[in-house]
């Protein structure tokens, strides 16, 4: 049995800068000690009405991984979007 804890933050920084981030935590209730949690935060710079840049960092944390397994996924994302 787990209980989920977590946090959402949304908000715009300045003109044209929006900052996202999501925390959720899992410990663990019928094995104590063992927990695991997924963070992701994202920044989007709009450089005009069409065009923005995005950058996006994900961790992905379990205490108690299976044989073979890290028990850490980081994983960093970019791109560019473009507005239809």
């Amino acid at each position: 049995m787990e209980v989920l804890l977590g946090e959402k933050l949304d908000m715009d920084v300045a003109k044209g800068v929006h900052f996202q981030n999501v925390w959720n935590f899992y410990p663990n209730l019928s094995d104590t000690g063992e927990y695991r949690f997924d963070t992701t935060s994202t920044l989007s710079v709009r450089l005009n009405s069409r065009l923005s840049l995005n950058t996006g960092l994900t961790d992905l944390y379990l205490t108690n991984p299976i044989p073979g397994s890290k028990s850490n996924d980081v994983t960093l994302i970019t791109g560019v979007a473009y507005t239809f």
